[in-house]
Parts: structure tokens; C-alpha cells; sequence
């Protein structure tokens, strides 16, 4: 393999620099780096890097699957690897879903595709005998980190036939105990308007009813379908009288999380509570659980959305019992009353070692 050096680099994260060597005859011999020899530092962990396929030159218009990259440590093995491929438009190549986009021709690696790994999988250069059997080509990519001044190598080749591939993965998509929290939702595909837009209209059946069908934008739309709504029902007789009490305007309240270090302790400084993280994903105080509680939010979804408590990476598994016994205690129910959503989403069914009757009230009693 004859191998020329060329300008190559992309950013691959903040202070790196991957930098992609082609031809080199004896793999390494040209290296004008030093080897990650944990002499200079380390790789960032948990960082991703990338080339694109413009700078892989011999890889380019070549199969993925017969595409591999390896890294050199004690032994040079392959490290697990992936290929973002984009269409002519530069979004990513999806083939499937809703709005399906793939490339042409997919699984082959084109210019604006892009390869990634993770930084730490990169090791040291390799040494000429270390070069695989068989393959056609290879690219040397060198990772450079200024601040720490790491370096670190690896190689991508071209095999005649299937690549070898890791055994490890960091992508899993079917592993049950990686879910913290399941979410979905439906959305509704509307017959009675072209194109699938809103429709707002008097029931041909069952008069003094409006049908609603909202598409996407519904939630910033609703103000304006409300107003059409309560005209609609007017011009149809219904009697409507203004509530008087009726508050246009929500006031806010201060904020912990995006406030300045000298406004942080401004408000320590005027309640405590302030002072207490009850949400440390979202950095949510005490006093903003106590603030929304008093507002009217008496389920635990009523706190997460003024709040955020329980919207971070935890999904509540650290201060979801924080803010459920605020709620018991700010509102003076036992913990058995405090639900998630209203009546039937309870989140405790009782509590161990407890008497049939407490000071609190009647407690069903969990069994063991």
C-alpha cells in the first residue's frame, strides 16, 4: 500500500482534532505524533469522533460491510464503529418512519457520509506486521486533544469480503432494563378536512356539540380554537356569561436553575428553602415544589410540569419520593392520597411495618 499524507481533519468534539493519514507503506512509519502512551494525558471518555467520507479516500463508493476499523493496543482488534449516512440534501439517511429519506445507493460509503467511534477506543500506532492480511487499503485517522495533549491512532481498511467486527456495542435497542421511562402518544390522522388540517364544527347529530380535530400545532393553537368555539356556540343560542374571575395573566416566580450565582443567593438568602435541591437533574428547590403546590398542582405531574421535578435523566427515580411527600405534607393527606395523574394513579399502597391505624389516619396494610 502506498500511502501519501494529506490534509485532512475534522472536528470531532471540543479541542479535537481527527486527522486522517492515507498510504502510508510501512502503516506508522510516517507518524509525526505521539502514541497514547498515557504519558500525555488521556481521552476524553464518553466522547464520540468522526470523519466524513470525503477524507477516506480508497473507502469511498466501498461497502460498509466490508469496511472495519481497528486500534492497536496489546493486540490490534476491531472497535465498534458506525456509519451515518446522508442523502444529496446533507440530512440523514433514514429508511423508514414517517418522512423516509435514504441514501442512494445505502450501505455504501459516500462522501458526505460520515463514520464515527468512540474517542477511547483509539490506541496506539501500529507497527508494519501488525497490518492485516488481505485487506486492499487502509486509512490512518490520528486523534489529537490540545489541552491534554493525548494521542491516539486508528486504522480503517478494506477487506475482500465480510469485515471483521467487535463483539462489543454501545448502541443496545432491545434491552428491557435500560428503560427508565416509556413514553407514547397517538396522533390523529384527520378524514374530515384535506390535507389532514384542523377542523372545527357543529355535530351534524347531537346539537350544542363542537368537534375539535387539532393536528400538530394544537397546543398553539388551542387560544385561538377556543375563542372560535365559544362563537360557535353563541351563534348557535347557547347563553355564555364571562367568568369574572378569570385571571388572563399567570405570574411567575423566581427560578433557581437559570439564575445568576449572585441571584442564587439572594434567594437562599430570603428563604431556605432555596437552599434545599429536592430535583437534582433539574435542579429544582424546595421552595419551588412548596410555590407550585400552592398554585393549585396537587398530583405529581402537576409539580413536573411547573417545575421540571422529574423531567431529568432519573425520571424521578431520586426525588420523586421528595416531592410526593410534599405533597402529603403540604397538603395534608396521607401518602396512600397522593396520585400521579388523579384518582386510580396512586403511587403508595401502604407502608411496611405499620399498625392498621396511625396518627395519620387509616393505612391499608402492604403485605409482605
Amino acid at each position: 500500500m502506498a500511502f501519501q499524507v494529506v490534509k485532512a481533519v475534522a472536528r470531532t468534539g471540543p479541542g479535537w482534532l481527527a486527522m486522517v493519514f492515507s498510504g502510508l507503506a510501512l502503516v506508522g512509519a510516517a507518524a509525526v505524533v505521539q502514541a497514547a502512551d498515557g504519558t500525555d494525558g488521556g481521552p476524553i471518555f464518553g466522547a464520540s469522533a468522526l470523519v466524513t467520507g470525503a477524507d477516506l479516500h480508497c473507502l469511498l463508493g466501498v461497502p460498509s460491510e466490508r469496511v472495519g476499523l481497528v486500534a492497536c493496543r496489546n493486540e490490534c482488534e476491531p472497535i465498534p464503529w458506525q456509519l451515518d449516512e446522508r442523502g444529496s440534501d446533507g440530512q440523514l439517511a433514514l429508511e423508514s418512519g414517517p418522512l423516509p429519506n435514504p441514501d442512494d445507493p445505502p450501505g455504501v460509503i459516500d462522501e458526505n457520509d460520515e463514520v464515527r467511534w468512540m474517542v477511547e477506543d483509539a490506541g496506539r500506532a501500529m507497527r508494519p506486521q501488525e497490518r492485516p492480511a488481505g485487506v486492499r487499503c487502509g486509512v490512518e485517522i490520528r486523534l489529537a486533544e490540545r489541552e491534554t495533549r493525548y494521542r491516539g491512532y486508528l486504522y480503517a481498511f478494506v477487506w475482500p469480503g465480510l469485515a471483521p467486527r467487535s463483539a462489543r456495542s454501545y448502541v443496545r435497542y432491545d434491552s428491557e432494563r435500560d428503560v427508565i421511562t416509556g413514553f407514547s402518544g397517538i396522533l390523529q390522522n384527520n378524514s374530515r378536512a384535506a390535507g389532514g388540517d384542523f377542523f372545527v364544527g357543529p355535530s351534524a347529530q347531537a346539537p350544542g356539540v363542537i368537534h375539535v380535530l387539532v393536528g400538530a400545532p394544537g397546543l398553539t393553537a388551542a387560544p385561538g380554537i377556543a375563542d372560535l368555539v365559544i362563537k360557535m356556540l353563541t351563534d348557535l343560542g347557547m347563553q355564555a356569561e364571562e367568568k369574572k374571575d378569570f385571571q388572563k395573566k399567570r405570574m411567575g416566580w423566581p427560578r433557581f436553575e437559570p439564575a445568576s450565582l449572585e441571584e442564587k443567593q439572594d434567594m437562599v438568602s430570603s428563604d431556605s428553602k432555596y437552599g434545599n435541591i429536592v430535583c437534582r437533574c433539574e435542579h429544582v428547590t424546595e421552595a419551588e415544589i412548596v410555590e407550585a403546590i400552592r398554585r393549585g398542582a396537587d398530583t405529581m405531574d402537576g409539580v413536573k410540569h411547573l417545575t421540571r421535578a422529574g423531567m431529568g435523566r432519573c425520571q424521578g427515580g431520586f426525588c420523586g419520593i421528595r416531592v410526593l411527600n410534599q405533597l402529603a405534607g403540604q397538603l395534608g393527606i396521607s401518602a396512600t392520597q397522593v396520585t400521579k395523574k388523579g384518582e386510580g394513579s396512586h403511587h403508595v399502597v401502604g407502608f411496611t411495618k405499620q399498625r392498621a391505624t396511625s396518627k395519620m389516619g387509616p393505612f391499608p396494610v402492604a403485605s409482605s
